[in-house]
């Protein structure tokens, strides 16, 4: 009776094991994870950061476009469970090319240099490290910006088949949110630099990022 029991346990076993690895998991349920870590240098000081960035602006989110990827057109993520199996490299580099577009209209230019040619009242494309393309999806310690929300931006810029486009000069670093300041429970005309960023250690507004850069 014991030799059974123990038969057909061993049977339900093997079956629930085959029924797990014959499951053809859908595009939604298969998402292909991956980390990019960005710029790693840590930046001191503002005038640190300012002398490595091309240009320092003050802009608002106004809108999120659909991921894109840099070298790679869409089509091509349908491959690549192919490609990460027999191709790991470029798997890899697929992973790393996913942004996310964002238009930011630019409100002040605090620094600008390297011939960039950028002012205030103009739109300009910013490109995020993460985002997902089909079952492909890039994740980044990089702030995620909002649409409507204001950012003091330290940028670096590109340049591709005459497109110009702008990109944050670290992951860490690149971004920081502006808030409007209240006082008593009500928003006031001031506004505060809301960050963890060691770049702000005792400096909260434009006007004091502006002095530190003398």
């Amino acid at each position: 009776m014991k030799k059974i029991i123990i038969f057909v346990m061993c049977f339900v076993m093997l079956l629930t094991l085959f029924s797990c690895n014959s499951h053809n998991f859908t595009e939604e349920e298969v998402i292909h994870e991956g980390s990019v870590s960005g710029d790693t240098k840590m930046y001191l000081s503002l005038k640190e950061i300012n002398e490595a960035v091309d240009c320092i602006i003050v802009g608002s989110v106004t809108a999120e476009h659909s991921c894109v990827s840099t070298g790679y057109e869409v089509s091509d993520f349908d491959n690549f469970e192919e490609y990460r199996i027999s191709n790991p490299s470029k798997a890899a580099f697929m992973h790393l090319s996913i942004t996310t577009p964002y238009t930011i209209n630019v409100e002040e230019v605090i620094s600008a240099k390297n011939g960039i040619d950028i002012s205030a009242n103009n739109s300009i494309f910013l490109y995020q490290p993460y985002g997902q393309i089909k079952n492909v999806r890039l994740n980044s310690d990089a702030e995620k910006i909002s649409v409507g929300e204001k950012y003091i931006l330290f940028l670096k810029q590109h340049e591709i088949d005459n497109v110009v486009y702008y990109y944050p000069i670290s992951e860490y670093q690149g971004t920081a949110e502006i808030v409007a300041a209240s006082s008593n429970g009500r928003a006031d005309s001031k506004e505060q630099i809301v960050s963890d960023n060691s770049l702000f250690k005792n400096i909260t507004t434009i006007d004091q990022v502006k002095q530190a850069l003398k």
